[in-house]
């Protein structure tokens, strides 16, 4: 429920639910993301939705990794097959799938809005939620801040930090939050860490 709150955008559901006892880290997904690094991303989505629709439309085209697999098998209602590892469909009506991701970065674009993620990002914080904790999919070893770092997204990168943040922290490539920032072109973030 919780992930499906921050999916709808929703601070006001996310603050019910951690008050009913959310556990905030419980993992989810099929690439068991932690609530925050779930929100990172809706939220970089939100203020990119170019960068949505071209990682949609290349994924629809491209060979699926096991995860995808998963999540096509999954949420694809059918149109990777029942295994989640045909694009076919996809790749011999390009137009049709460019239509589908277009109308599913629309709706997610509708339904979020910047001050409410943020709001949400604060209420999982305060509740607990690590900043520092390690992803294995889809770079091991990443944290919800290295994300935000990645993402250029420095309002949240400082909220983050506020709640106990590591930028020093290294993933699994002994990459830190300042190497990720540099390596994705995140020049705010780049900018506030050397400041």
């Amino acid at each position: 429920p919780l992930m499906c709150a921050i999916d709808l955008g929703r601070p006001d559901v996310v603050v019910a639910l951690i008050a009913q006892g959310a556990d905030v880290e419980k993992k989810a997904l099929t690439d068991n993301q932690s609530p925050l690094y779930y929100l990172v991303t809706q939220l970089f989505h939100k203020i990119n939705p170019a960068c949505m629709l071209f990682t949609w439309t290349q994924k629809m085209m491209e060979k699926p990794d096991v995860v995808l697999q998963d999540t096509f098998r999954r949420f694809g209602v059918g149109m990777a097959g029942t295994f989640g590892s045909d694009t076919a469909g996809p790749r011999s009506h390009p137009g049709l799938g460019i239509a589908v991701a277009k109308a599913l970065v629309k709706q997610h674009v509708s339904r979020h809005s910047v001050s409410n993620l943020m709001r949400i990002a604060t209420a999982l914080l305060k509740a607990g939620a690590s900043p520092n904790a390690p992803h294995t999919y889809p770079v091991q070893g990443r944290t919800p801040l290295m994300l935000a770092a990645e993402s250029d997204l420095p309002e949240l990168f400082d909220l983050m930090l506020q709640h106990g943040g590591d930028p020093l922290r290294p993933d699994a490539a002994q990459q830190n939050c300042m190497q990720i920032a540099q390596s994705f072109g995140a020049h705010k973030v780049v900018g506030y860490l050397r400041r």
